[in-house]
């Protein structure tokens, strides 16, 4: 991993540590292009703002923005679309599972009135 990578990532990491609700939504438009392993184990600036972002719950419309464009994604590993749609559940308590256009269409309809 480049030195900026793992500097993107100890920072999202202490961001979610200290509550903070600032993981830049640019973040989750990055294309995944990291090359397979077996173990599929990844040290990755997105892994670590999706968990930032779960655990701190921020849920302003740029990121659910972010989310919602980024489901489907044909270049993302199914486990990063996994990820994606689990962040998206913690932070709006909605359960559409891996049904992305149930969750585009709430997003649709709600994304007017949404408050964080």
């Amino acid at each position: 991993m480049e030195p900026a990578g793992i500097g993107s990532t100890l920072l999202l990491w202490g961001m979610g540590l200290a509550g903070h609700q600032n993981v830049p939504a640019a973040l989750l438009a990055v294309p995944w292009s990291k090359p397979e392993n077996p173990t599929e184990k990844y040290f990755a600036p997105i892994l670590t703002g999706l968990w930032a972002i779960s655990v701190t719950g921020q849920n302003d419309k740029a990121t659910l923005d972010a989310l919602i464009a980024r489901l489907g994604e044909s270049t993302d590993p199914d486990w990063l679309q996994s990820q994606i749609i689990g962040t998206l559940t913690a932070i709006t308590d909605q359960r559409f599972a891996y049904n992305i256009d149930a969750w585009r269409d709430w997003w649709q309809a709600n994304r007017a009135t949404w408050r964080p």
